[in-house]
């Protein structure tokens, strides 16, 4: 009887183990039509808009619509925002009216960096959204936008460095600088011409059961970029 009991515990023991242990789902690669979809909202990233708007928001000032601070953590070496985005635009046409894209979600923002001396400098990022970010084109978008689908994106962990200038294909890095004091932020530094978001190295989006691959993601941008970009402009 005591023999039969040690097997049954024993059987038990790795029943347990296998159902508390299930194996982690593998996502499949997104694909192209997914990827470029996807492009056609990151290469219009604003950057000085964002940290503008991040600037106002940490100062107490008005004239944000649809980014809201939910709290922050300030650490030696790490700086961390918990932002909720309702329809906010963040699109890079600067001296345009219409900013058609949009994006909606609860996520983090992580800088890692530097103190001295009152100043946090930022040298890399990470987005986290286990809920996802949903992003959309407006509906006054310009005609060319009309076929680029809503998406919605979940964020794991997707980091890359600040760089000096996110539309060259090997940009230089270029730490993005923040004034602290008394475990707050008070300031983001002055965007322009200044460090703006790199493109992600590292980390996962998924879009549905979908992982996006970051290289072919930079490509798409890089590509989209140029094709927007006029002749003999930078």
């Amino acid at each position: 009887m005591k023999k039969v009991s040690i097997m049954l515990l024993a059987a038990l023991a790795v029943l347990f183990a296998f159902t508390a242990c299930p194996a982690e789902t593998k996502l499949e690669p997104a694909t192209e039509a997914e990827i470029d979809n996807l492009a056609a909202y990151l290469a219009a990233f604003g950057h000085d808009r964002v940290l503008n708007d991040l600037n106002t928001i940490v100062t107490d000032a008005d004239g944000v619509t649809g980014l809201e601070l939910k709290e922050t953590k300030v650490e030696s070496t790490s700086v961390v925002f918990t932002l909720k985005a309702t329809n906010y635009d963040f699109d890079g046409k600067a001296g345009n009216a219409n900013f058609p894209r949009t994006a909606s979600g609860d996520y983090t923002l992580t800088l890692t960096g530097t103190t001295a001396q009152g100043k946090f400098t930022a040298s890399s990022y990470k987005f986290d959204s286990a809920n996802g970010i949903t992003l959309k084109m407006a509906s006054d978008a310009a005609t060319t936008l009309k076929d680029v689908d809503d998406v919605t994106i979940v964020l794991t962990g997707v980091t890359g460095d600040f760089v000096a200038d996110a539309a060259e294909a090997n940009a230089t890095k270029k730490g993005l600088e923040l004034t602290v004091a008394d475990g707050k932020v008070t300031a983001v530094s002055n965007p322009e011409n200044g460090a703006e978001f790199g493109v992600p190295s590292a980390g996962t989006i998924a879009i549905g059961k979908h992982a996006v691959d970051l290289s072919d993601l930079k490509t798409a941008i890089a590509d989209l970029i140029k094709a927007n970009t006029p002749a003999g402009t930078k």
